[in-house]
């Protein structure tokens, strides 16, 4: 099976050089959103922003709860099954898995994509020193760089 590839329009993001700022997070959100929301989904027409937001913000903007796509089951054989039936099954199954490995991409990807634009140094508390960053999620990554280094200063005002 081949990894999908997408094309995001901010691949990569704007790097964050050194201590991250209020404005450098915040335009680094906007571009993750444009990302994320770039790739169609299936389940809304909000792309794939529900991996970057978080599920308040979601819900507000979309309307409903985003719910993330599982690994399928295989179909199971139902005795005198028609070869229509059967096939529409696999198709389902197929479809299914197709929509796992797509939201399982993105989600890797917009990681990534943030891990890259920020010097580790300002990640480093959600690096699990055994499984590293594949527990965390582009959203808690966002959320630990706004929680940590977003807070606007007056000179932030300022300058805006």
């Amino acid at each position: 099976m081949s990894v999908p590839t997408f094309i995001y329009p901010h691949d990569p993001l704007t790097p964050i050089i050194g201590r991250p700022t209020a404005p450098a997070i915040i335009l680094m959100t906007k571009e993750i959103f444009a990302n994320a929301k770039s790739v169609p989904s299936k389940y809304g027409s909000h792309g794939h922003l529900a991996l970057v937001m978080t599920t308040a913000d979601y819900t507000a903007r979309a309307g409903q709860a985003y719910t993330a796509p599982t690994f399928p089951i295989r179909p199971t054989r139902v005795a005198n099954a028609t070869t229509a039936q059967i096939n529409d099954a696999n198709q389902d199954y197929a479809d299914a898995v197709s929509a796992y490995d797509k939201h399982i991409s993105v989600q890797q990807n917009l990681k990534q994509q943030i891990l890259n634009a920020v010097e580790p140094i300002f990640t480093k508390k959600l690096d699990d020193k055994i499984h590293g960053y594949a527990d965390v999620t582009p959203q808690e990554l966002l959320t630990h760089l706004t929680t940590k280094y977003g807070t606007i200063t007056d000179t932030d005002l300022e300058d805006n």
